[in-house]
């Protein structure tokens, strides 16, 4: 009866087997930490979506798109005096004057009930103007919010932005 002699070339196969198992456990737990550690920034990252800035043009109805709130959500401040630097904006019942901060001359909106009937920049007449876009939902709202409601009369029907993830339509 023969018996199996380990010897040196043996030794050297089990070596490196114990190598190669070492190694492939090696790279599952760095793979595992690493993995553990993207989910949790990817838990933290917030997306932030941005909406069109309001148009506005004859026609539009001041209330319905709340135009006074935008103002105020966008960091304008109302003035009882005609708006005289950029991100103010006054309001009478005929009339609306905004200062834009985009450098491009002062809006006048005419009002004939509830609709806008005349558009100016800097006195002369335009087809329309738009106020700069706003962050809709962002980094900082509220804890674990994942995004913010708004109001559809607050936005023109061909500014909506749809998105779509695992459980939510979101408009």
């Amino acid at each position: 009866m023969k018996v199996f002699n380990w010897g040196r070339s043996s030794a050297l196969i089990v070596g490196l087997a114990g190598l190669l198992l070492l190694s492939m456990t090696m790279v599952a737990v760095y793979s595992s930490i690493e993995l553990a550690r993207f989910a949790r920034i990817e838990g933290r990252r917030t997306v932030i979506v941005y909406a069109a800035g309001q148009t506005l043009a004859p026609g539009v109805h001041v209330r319905l798109i709340d135009l006074a709130r935008t103002l105020l959500r966008l960091g304008y401040v109302e003035t009882r005096i005609l708006a005289a630097a950029p991100g103010q904006f006054r309001r009478t019942t005929d009339a609306w004057t905004i200062f834009p901060r985009d450098g491009k001359g002062l809006i006048g909106l005419e009002i004939r009930g509830e609709r806008i009937a005349r558009l100016t920049r800097d006195g002369i007449d335009v087809e329309s103007a738009v106020l700069e876009g706003e962050v809709l939902t962002g980094v900082g709202d509220a804890t674990g919010e994942d995004y913010r409601p708004i109001q559809l009369a607050g936005v023109a029907a061909d500014q909506y932005v749809v998105g779509l993830d695992s459980s939510n339509l979101v408009l």
